[in-house]
């Protein structure tokens, strides 16, 4: 849970990025209260610093960005504390010596946060790359996706293929197929920061189908439906606009669209009563209005549609957090560090070191990542790795309470993954559902339309 405070007291310490000296009483004496009773690593970290006669510095966060700036913090071990204001503004506290390293990171992350990874049909992306300078065209097709999947990877594609096209497409038998160009997606870690096109798939194979299954799921057909309602300026619950739409998510920030035009504003907490506060009003006939209506909607993390005023009482009624579930965290830090263990591996094997074929080495590290999985499951040491490293992996397990029998339907997943290599450079047209079809045993009678017939607006 972030650490809440009174609206005078977070613009006093974040107005500008202060030291511990310049803060209020009010805000020092709130946080050292918050800290006695919290046992978390971080907390603890700062605590101890604090003891010492260290100072604090602050900074704020966008919404949209929260995600990503705790990702770093973590990966980089530097301690914070995230701050609430009354009306749903965010902040970190860290360790003034801290300060210098976290202004770096706060760059790099808006810096990645800038560059997106375009989502169009299949076709289209094939189209794009035949008339690219790139002298491989060949071009990967993963298949037997379910939906929650491939949602799932494409929200981590704006981090592992930054600046680049994929197409996913719905088939003939209700699954889905995400195609990028191959060797872009099978290069080279350009460095440790940010993770690979291998690892995020199998991310999402894990995460959907993993201790979180259902929740994840869940969270996947949220995003479906959410897109779909702002694809159609959101509808009310019948179809029209005459009655307003609540997008409300995990914070306290909600944007109320009506037929006019938008509200964005935050939930106000008195006893058991919840209180709708208005921040901003925007209406359609304002030049930037979908400027507008995208940077206010960036405030809301999660987010889902309600129709009925009671419905949204209800939800900021309960308890909602910003962060992602332990499981969740737990099965990507347990995938990067098995990710380094099969870099390390697959260095030595002969796929590793042939020209092209990219299917083919996207299915080793897949299988080479079940593999791992199953010595996580069974306790056993697959061949090429060592005692150490599963001990290290279940102990992974132990921290993030992590349940390793439901990592098999993961291993199936991984075990049976379907990729396809398709060079557009040739002249040749073949019809992949088809192939797939066959290889299947199924038959394709008529084509189902497209996922996406433009680029996605994933706002």
């Amino acid at each position: 849970m972030p650490f809440n405070i009174s609206n005078k007291a977070f613009e006093e310490a974040f107005g500008v990025q202060k030291t511990c000296g310049k803060l209020t009483k009010e805000f020092i004496k709130q946080l050292v209260i918050y800290l006695n009773n919290k046992n978390f690593d971080s907390a603890q970290a700062i605590k101890s610093w604090l003891k010492k006669g260290g100072n604090i510095s602050t900074f704020t966060c966008r919404e949209d960005m929260l995600q990503a700036m705790i990702d770093e913090l973590i990966q980089h071990r530097i301690p914070y504390i995230l701050v609430k204001k009354t009306g749903g503004s965010l902040g970190f506290i860290i360790r003034s010596s801290d300060t210098s390293f976290v202004k770096k990171l706060i760059h790099h992350v808006l810096k990645e946060k800038s560059r997106f990874c375009t989502v169009t049909t299949g076709q289209m992306a094939k189209d794009l790359y035949l008339k690219s300078k790139k002298s491989d065209k060949t071009m990967l097709q993963i298949c037997g996706l379910s939906e929650e999947e491939v949602l799932y990877l494409e929200q981590v594609c704006d981090n592992v293929l930054p600046s680049e096209v994929v197409g996913i497409d719905r088939m003939g038998d209700g699954t889905y197929m995400f195609t990028c160009h191959g060797k872009t997606a099978m290069a080279i870690k350009v460095n440790n920061k940010r993770k690979s096109f291998p690892v995020a798939l199998a991310e999402s194979l894990t995460v959907v189908n993993g201790n979180k299954s259902e929740k994840m799921r869940k969270t996947m057909q949220n995003i479906a439906m959410y897109r779909e309602a702002k694809a159609t300026d959101f509808p009310d619950k019948n179809g029209g606009h005459n009655y307003p739409v609540w997008i409300v998510g995990n914070g306290d920030r909600f944007v109320k669209s009506t037929d006019t035009g938008f509200e964005l504003g935050h939930v106000i907490e008195i006893g058991e009563s919840v209180h709708l506060q208005t921040d901003l009003s925007v209406s359609k006939d304002d030049e930037a209005y979908k400027k507008r209506l995208n940077t206010a909607l960036s405030h809301v993390l999660g987010k889902i549609c309600l129709y009925d005023l009671q419905d949204v009482i209800a939800h900021f009624k309960t308890k909602r957090n910003y962060l992602q579930d332990k499981e969740v965290v737990g099965e990507q830090q347990l995938l990067m560090i098995a990710d380094a263990m099969i870099t390390e591996k697959i260095k030595q094997d002969s796929i590793t070191h042939m020209k092209g074929k990219w299917e083919q080495k996207l299915r080793h590290y897949q299988h080479e990542m079940a593999r791992l999985m199953i010595g996580i499951r069974d306790a056993k040491i697959p061949k090429g790795y060592t005692k150490e490293d599963i001990l290290k992996l279940r102990k992974v397990c132990q921290i993030f309470d992590l349940n390793a029998m439901k990592l098999t339907p993961v291993i199936d997943k991984l075990q049976h993954i379907e990729v396809y290599l398709k060079d557009i450079g040739q002249n040749k047209v073949t019809n992949i559902e088809n192939i797939i079809a066959k290889y299947r045993g199924l038959q394709i009678i008529d084509k189902e339309p497209a996922l996406h017939s433009n680029s996605i607006d994933r706002g």
